[in-house]
C-alpha cells in the first residue's frame, strides 16, 4: 500500500484511462473506417501507454521527495517517506522507472520510424523534475504547468498518430476534422479542470506552504484573491462546456450532453457553490476530491462520443 501511494496509483490508472479511452474510441475508429493503418498496433500502443504512465510515476515520486517537509506539516497521516519507503529506495526507484521509461522511448520510436518520439520522455521527466523542485512554488506558474501536462497526456497521441493523421486530412477531411473536435475538447477540458484543481490544492495546503515559505498564490494573494481565481477556472471551465456542448450539439448527441450536464456541469457548479463557502483546509480538500470526480467523468465522457 505504501508503495502503491508512493506511486498515486489511482493518478497512474486516470492516465492509462484517458489515453485508452481517447485512442480507441476517437483516434483509431477515424483511421479505420478510412482504411488507413494507424501508427501503433495494439501491443505497441499498450507500450506506449506503459512508458506515459512511468513518467507519471516519476514526477510522483519526485513530488512526494521535494514535498516531504510540507506535506509533514499538511497531511502527515499520509506520508510514507521514511516510514514504509526511505529517500534512498524512492530515488532508486525514481532512477529504475526513468531509464525503463526511456528505454522503450527508443524502441517505440525506431519500431513506428517516428525518431521524434524518443525526445519526449527526456524533456517531460526533466520538466517534472523542474516542475517538483522549483516552479511548483511559484505563484499560478507550477498550476498551469501541471494543467498543461495533464492535457499534454492526451495531447501526445495525436503527436504520434500525426502522420496517419495527414493521411486522414488528405482522404477525408470531414472525418479528421471531427475527430480533431473532441479532441481539442477534451485538451482544454483537462487544461482547465486541472488548473481549477490544483488552485483549491493551494488553497487546502496554504498551511505547510506557508511555513516553508512556498510562493503559492494563498500565500501571496491571501484566501480570499486566491479563491476568486480558482472560481474564475471553473467559471471558464463551466462556460466552455455549455458553449462548446450547445456549437457542437449534432457531433455530440443527446446521450453525450445529458451525461455532461448531469456528471459533469452539475458538480462543478455544486463545488464552485461550495467554494465560496469554504473556510477551512477540510472543506477545500472535499472540494478539491469534487474536482478530481470531474476530472474522472469528463474522461469517461468519451465513452459516448461517435464520429
Amino acid at each position: 500500500m505504501a508503495f502503491l501511494r508512493l506511486l498515486r496509483f489511482p493518478n497512474l490508472l486516470i492516465v492509462v484511462l484517458t489515453q485508452y479511452l481517447l485512442y480507441y474510441q476517437l483516434l483509431r475508429p477515424a483511421l479505420l473506417s478510412e482504411g488507413i493503418l494507424p501508427v501503433f498496433d495494439h501491443r505497441h500502443f499498450a507500450l506506449f501507454v506503459f512508458a506515459t504512465v512511468l513518467i507519471t510515476a516519476v514526477g510522483n515520486i519526485f513530488n512526494d521527495i521535494f514535498d516531504y517537509d510540507i506535506d509533514l506539516l499538511n497531511r502527515p497521516e499520509r506520508v510514507v517517506l521514511q516510514r514504509k519507503i526511505s529517500f534512498t529506495s524512492a530515488y532508486r526507484l525514481a532512477a529504475f522507472f526513468g531509464i525503463t521509461g526511456f528505454l522503450l522511448a527508443v524502441y517505440l520510436a525506431f519500431h513506428v520510424e517516428r525518431p521524434y518520439l524518443l525526445f519526449l520522455f527526456p524533456f517531460a521527466v526533466l520538466g517534472l523534475h523542474l516542475y517538483n523542485a522549483n516552479l511548483k512554488k511559484r505563484p499560478l506558474t507550477g498550476n498551469l504547468v501541471i494543467a498543461l501536462y495533464c492535457a499534454g497526456a492526451g495531447a501526445v497521441l495525436w503527436l504520434a498518430e500525426w502522420p496517419a493523421l495527414e493521411i486522414l486530412a488528405r482522404k477525408a477531411a470531414d472525418t479528421q476534422l471531427k475527430a480533431w473536435s473532441v479532441f481539442l475538447w477534451f485538451l482544454v477540458f483537462a487544461f482547465l479542470a486541472t488548473a481549477y484543481r490544483e488552485l483549491i490544492k493551494d488553497l487546502e495546503d496554504v498551511k505547510g506552504d506557508k511555513a516553508l515559505n512556498c510562493r503559492t498564490l494563498p500565500v501571496i494573494w491571501g484566501e480570499q484573491r486566491s479563491k476568486r481565481l480558482a472560481l474564475f477556472f471553473g467559471f471558464l471551465l463551466l462556460t466552455f462546456l455549455g458553449a462548446y456542448g450547445y456549437l457542437h450539439h449534432k457531433q455530440f448527441g443527446f446521450p453525450a450532453l445529458t451525461y455532461m450536464s448531469i456528471c459533469i456541469g452539475a458538480p462543478l457548479l455544486f463545488s464552485m457553490g461550495a467554494l465560496h463557502r469554504a473556510k477551512s483546509e477540510k472543506a477545500y480538500h472535499q472540494i478539491s476530491q469534487i474536482a478530481k470526480f470531474i476530472i474522472l467523468t469528463g474522461i469517461l465522457l468519451l465513452l459516448f462520443i461517435r464520429l
